[in-house]
C-alpha cells in the first residue's frame, strides 16, 4: 500500500507527478489529488526541508478521512459489506463479473478498479489461484491458430520526429509454435484483413479455426472464413509446414510503406524488375549479379518513394557496374562496398572527361555517380552514411556537454525549441572561432556584447536577438553550474528595447488574397495540395506547423470537422469544416496525393515521398505572394494567419474569441495581430476622415 507521504515526499523533492504516478504504481489523479492539498498550502517543490513526521502530520490534518496516512479507498467500507458473497463468487467467475453483480443487484457505487484492490488486499489466496493456469491439450497440427496483439512502445518516426505507436500483430501455431509477427501502426480492419493474408502466405496455407486471444470490436466482425481463408492448404488437417519443428525463428514482415517508419533491416525477394524491364533476359541477367538481391531491394525502395521509370532504368546499370568494379577490386558481401564507393566515383568521372566533346561542364560531375551508389548502400548496409551528407557537431558539444540533454531533460523544451537553441549557439560558437577565442574561459562581458551589437547590426529583427540573447543565458548559466566558466555571465547579455504595439500586422487584404489563390495552377497536383494549405492557413489562421501535421485522422467527414491537436499552447482545437476548405482538401487527396501508407494530409510530390515540413508551407505560401506582386514584410505563412486575425477583428469579434480561435492561450498574445484597426485608418488616408473621426 502505498504511503501519502511517500507520494508527497516524490513530489517536494522536484519529481514531475506523472513520474511518481509510473513509479509507486499509482494512479496520477490520485497523485494530483493529494499533492493539491500542499499546493493549496503554499508549498513548492524544492522548499525548506521537511521530515517525514512531519509530512504524517500534515497529511492527517489535510485528509482526516483516512484511518492512517496510506491510500485507503473510502468505497472499501461499501465493498466491505458484500464480503461473504465476494468470497463465495471468486472461486467461479472473475473479479469483473463480481462487480457487475453487485452492481446491478446490490447497487454496488464502487469502481471496478477499487473491487480489485480490495480483493488483492482480503483474498490474496485467490488471487494467486487465478494466476496459475492449467495446462491446455496439444492441438493437432493445422487445426488452430492463435492471433493476437502486442504493444512495442513509442517508436520515433524518422520523416516526423514525433513518437507514434507501434503493435504487432501475431500468428502462432500451438502445435509447432511456429511463429509470424507483422509490426503495424494501425489497428483497422484492412490492416486485420492484410496481416491474416500476410501470415498465411508465409505459413503455406491456413488453418481451420482461428483463435483471437483480444482485438478490438471493430474488428471482429471481419473475421469472415471466406475472407480469411482464400488460400486453403490440402485437405489434410495441417499446412504444409505446420508439422515441421517446434523451435522456429520468428519472422518480420512490414506491412507496404511501413518499412521505412519501424527503421527494421530485413532481406526478402521483391518481384519488382519486373514492372521496369519487359525483357526477361534483362531481369535475369540484374538477379545474376552478385549485388542482385541489394539492387533489387533498392528498385523496390526507389518504387515505393514514388521515383519515376526513367531513374530506374539509369541507376539499375549504374549500380552493378559499381558491384563489377567493387568484385574485381577484392569485395565479396554488402559490406564490403562502401570502401569502393569513392575509386569507383573517381574512375567514372576520368572515364566521362574523356568522353565529353566540347559542351559545358557540370560543377560537380562526381554526384551523379555518388548519389545512386550511397543511396543504395543507406539501404542495405547497415549504419552506413553518406559522405556528402555534412553532419553538424552539436555547438560547444566538447567544452560544455550534456546541454542539449539539459535542455530536454530538465527544462522539458520540445525538439522544435531545441533546435533554435542549436541555431543560436551555432552562431556564437563560429563568432568565437572567428574573433580566436578558443576556451570558454576567455569569455567576457565586452566578447558578449560585441558578439550581441553584431547580430543587432546584421539587420535581423529585434525579437530575433532577443532569442539569441535567451538562449545565450540559458547557455551560459549552465556553463556556470557545471564548473566551465568561473563567473555567472548571463547578465551581461543585455536584451534588445522591444516595445509591444510597435509595428503593425502583416495583414494583406482579402482582395490580395483573392489574387494569391487566383495564382495557384490547380491542375498539377502540387497546385491542388499548395491551394488546400492557402485555404487552411487564410481560412482558420492556422501556423505552419500545424498545417504540415494535419493528419487523415483529424478530418471528420462525417460531421464535417477538422481537428487541429497539439496547437502551440498546449491545447487541440475543433473547427467547422468550410465548403471550400472541404472541396479543396477532397480535390486533393482523391487527385493530387500521392499513394502513400502514410497518415499526413501533405506530401510533397517529388521523389522521395515524404510529408511536407512548416518550413514547406510557409514556402508555399512566400512564393504565391511573391508570385502575385503583394508587397508585405517578410512574406509567408505568417502573413495568411494575419490577415484572418485582422478579418475577424474588423468583424468585431473580442480578443478573446479570437485568441481561442487561432490557439492563443492569453488576449495580450492576439493583441500583437490585432493592434490597428486597419480599415478605417486606410479611410482616413485615401480622404478627409472626418466622417470615420467623428
Amino acid at each position: 500500500m502505498v504511503d501519502v507521504t511517500e507520494i508527497l515526499q516524490h513530489w517536494y523533492a522536484g519529481r514531475p507527478k506523472v513520474e511518481v504516478a509510473r513509479s509507486l504504481g499509482v494512479d496520477a489523479k490520485t497523485v494530483r489529488r493529494y499533492v493539491a492539498a500542499a499546493e493549496a498550502a503554499g508549498m513548492a517543490p524544492g522548499g525548506p526541508p521537511v521530515s517525514e513526521e512531519q509530512w504524517r502530520a500534515l497529511a492527517r490534518d489535510w485528509f482526516p478521512q483516512l484511518a492512517g496516512t496510506g491510500i485507503r479507498q473510502v468505497s472499501w467500507r461499501e465493498i466491505a459489506v458484500h464480503h461473504d458473497r465476494i468470497a463465495g463468487l471468486l472461486p467461479v467467475v472473475p473479479v469483473s463479473v463480481i462487480h457487475q453483480r453487485l452492481a446491478d443487484e446490490q447497487g454496488l457505487t464502487a469502481s471496478v478498479a477499487s473491487l480489485r484492490r480490495y480483493v488483492r488486499a482480503h483474498f490474496p489466496g485467490e488471487v494467486r489461484a487465478e494466476q496459475v493456469r492449467p495446462p491446455r491439450p496439444l492441438s493437432p497440427p493445422g487445426a488452430e491458430a492463435q492471433v493476437d496483439y502486442g504493444y512495442l512502445g513509442l517508436w520515433p518516426d524518422p520523416s516526423t520526429g514525433r513518437r507514434r505507436r507501434v503493435w504487432a500483430f501475431s500468428m502462432v501455431l500451438p502445435y509447432s509454435r511456429h511463429l509470424f509477427v507483422r509490426p503495424t501502426v494501425s489497428m483497422t480492419q484492412r490492416a486485420w484483413v492484410e496481416a491474416h493474408v500476410a501470415a498465411f502466405e508465409f505459413l503455406g496455407g491456413c488453418p481451420r479455426r482461428i483463435v483471437p486471444d483480444y482485438v478490438a470490436r471493430n474488428i471482429i466482425r471481419v473475421l469472415c472464413p471466406a475472407a480469411l481463408c482464400a488460400r486453403g492448404g490440402d485437405d489434410q488437417p495441417g499446412s504444409r509446414r505446420d508439422g515441421q519443428a517446434r523451435a522456429r525463428a520468428v519472422h518480420i514482415t512490414l506491412a507496404a510503406g511501413e518499412a521505412a517508419f519501424l527503421q527494421l533491416t530485413r532481406r526478402e525477394e521483391v518481384a519488382m524488375l519486373e514492372e521496369y524491364f519487359v525483357k526477361p533476359d534483362t531481369v535475369d541477367r540484374i538477379r545474376s549479379s552478385w549485388a542482385g538481391p541489394e539492387v533489387e531491394r533498392y528498385v523496390a525502395w526507389l518504387a515505393g518513394q514514388g521515383y519515376r521509370p526513367r531513374t530506374v532504368w539509369h541507376r539499375v546499370p549504374l549500380l552493378l557496374g559499381f558491384a563489377e568494379f567493387a568484385r574485381d577490386r577484392g569485395a565479396r558481401t554488402a559490406e564490403d562496398l562502401p570502401a569502393h564507393v569513392e575509386a569507383f566515383v573517381a574512375d567514372c568521372v576520368t572515364r566521362r572527361e574523356a568522353c565529353r566533346r566540347g559542351g559545358p561542364v557540370r560543377q560537380e560531375p562526381s554526384k551523379e555517380f555518388r548519389g545512386p551508389v550511397e543511396q543504395m548502400l543507406e539501404l542495405v548496409v547497415p549504419g552506413y552514411q553518406a559522405s556528402g551528407r555534412r553532419h553538424h557537431d552539436m555547438p560547444f558539444s566538447g567544452s560544455v556537454p550534456g546541454f542539449f540533454e539539459y535542455l530536454s531533460d530538465e527544462r522539458g523544451l520540445r525538439p522544435a525549441s531545441i533546435l533554435r537553441y542549436q541555431h543560436y549557439l551555432d552562431r556564437f560558437e563560429a563568432y568565437l572561432a572567428r574573433i580566436g577565442v578558443r576556451e570558454l574561459a576567455e569569455l567576457s562581458p565586452a566578447i558578449l556584447s560585441a558578439f550581441i551589437a553584431e547580430r543587432s547590426g546584421a539587420g535581423l529583427a529585434k525579437t530575433t536577438v532577443g532569442g539569441t540573447c535567451g538562449a545565450l543565458r540559458v547557455f551560459l548559466r549552465y556553463a556556470r553550474r557545471q564548473g566551465h566558466i568561473r563567473a555567472d555571465l548571463s547578465a551581461a547579455v543585455e536584451w534588445p528595447q522591444i516595445y509591444r504595439l510597435s509595428d503593425i500586422p502583416r495583414s494583406i487584404s482579402w482582395a490580395q488574397v483573392g489574387q494569391v489563390l487566383d495564382g495557384v495552377d490547380r491542375r498539377t497536383p502540387a497546385g491542388k495540395r499548395d491551394y488546400a494549405m492557402l485555404l487552411l492557413l487564410v481560412t482558420y489562421g492556422l501556423r505552419a506547423r500545424e498545417v504540415a501535421a494535419l493528419t487523415l485522422d483529424d478530418i471528420d467527414w462525417r460531421r464535417e470537422r477538422l481537428a487541429v491537436p497539439e496547437r502551440k499552447a498546449g491545447h487541440s482545437t475543433a473547427f467547422p469544416l468550410a465548403v471550400s476548405v472541404g472541396a479543396a482538401l477532397a480535390d486533393y487527396l482523391q487527385h493530387g496525393r500521392p499513394q502513400t501508407a502514410g497518415r499526413q494530409v501533405f506530401f510533397r510530390t517529388a521523389a522521395p515521398v515524404r510529408p511536407v515540413g512548416a518550413a514547406a508551407v510557409s514556402a508555399v505560401a512566400r512564393r504565391y505572394l511573391l508570385q502575385a506582386g503583394i508587397d508585405v514584410p517578410r512574406p509567408g505563412s505568417h502573413t495568411l494567419r494575419h490577415t484572418a486575425v485582422q478579418q475577424l477583428v474588423d468583424a468585431g469579434f473580442p480578443l478573446k474569441t479570437i485568441g481561442d480561435y487561432i490557439g492563443h492561450r492569453s488576449p495580450r498574445s492576439t493583441e500583437v495581430y490585432a493592434k490597428v484597426a486597419i480599415e478605417p485608418l486606410r479611410e482616413v488616408a485615401l480622404g478627409h476622415g472626418e466622417q470615420v473621426l467623428t
